[in-house]
C-alpha cells in the first residue's frame, strides 16, 4: 500500500507531538499495537515499548486504557537508561 506524502507527513507530525503511535490493522489485518519511545539520557531514541494483540481486544477504548501503562513503562526504561549514562 502506498501512502500519499502529505498524509504521511501529517501523521508523523501527529506522532511526534503526542510521543506515541499505534498501528491498527496496518502491519497485519487483525493486529493492533500501541507503542511509545524509550529515550536515552540525551533524548535520542534508544528503544520502543509497546503491546500487541488482536484488534477486537485492543479496540479504541482498550487502547486508551493500555496507553498510560505503555507510556509509563517507556518513561521508566528511559529514566533507568539515563541513570546508567545511556
Amino acid at each position: 500500500m502506498r501512502v500519499a506524502d502529505g498524509r504521511l507527513r501529517r501523521e508523523l507530525r501527529r506522532v511526534r507531538s503526542r510521543d506515541w503511535a499505534a498501528v491498527v490493522d496496518e502491519l497485519e489485518v487483525g493486529l493492533t499495537s500501541p507503542a511509545a519511545p524509550v529515550r536515552g539520557g540525551d533524548g535520542s531514541l534508544a528503544a520502543m515499548v509497546g503491546v500487541s494483540g488482536p484488534s477486537f481486544r485492543l479496540d479504541a477504548g482498550r487502547r486508551r486504557q493500555v496507553l498510560p501503562h505503555v507510556l509509563s513503562a517507556a518513561a521508566g526504561a528511559g529514566a533507568r537508561l539515563a541513570r546508567r549514562g545511556g
